[in-house]
């Protein structure tokens, strides 16, 4: 699995659901504008093939301004899972837990 663009960066949970999907949650930061990123990542094994992709989920990755903190419902960490639904903590949430789940497809940037 190539994990070059995530050098400095870490992994702020993990989770398989009951359908087997695993999903990580991924951040990397810095002291640049809008230099830190993180969003929730769908692990996908590459047919016929000893390698992994990491598939970002729509509407998860997000950029911001460390000064300026995570925008409000941000995923923050991901406990787990709980069937086939992702337990997290949102920024909203203080020190309560969410459950959701991915529905569609993880979709795939270029």
């Amino acid at each position: 699995m190539d994990v070059s663009s995530l050098t400095g960066g870490e992994v702020r949970g993990l989770g398989v659901t009951d359908e087997g999907r695993v999903f990580a949650l991924l951040a990397k930061g810095d002291c640049q504008v809008g230099g830190h990123k993180q969003g929730l990542y769908e692990l996908k094994a590459v047919e016929k093939s000893d390698f992994a992709s990491l598939t970002p989920v729509e509407g998860t990755v997000i950029s911001y301004d460390v000064g300026d903190g995570a925008p409000e419902g941000n995923i923050s960490r991901l406990w787990g899972a709980d069937g086939n639904e992702l337990v997290v903590m949102r920024k909203r949430d203080g020190w309560g837990l969410s459950r959701m789940k991915v529905i569609a497809a993880a979709t795939k940037t270029d």
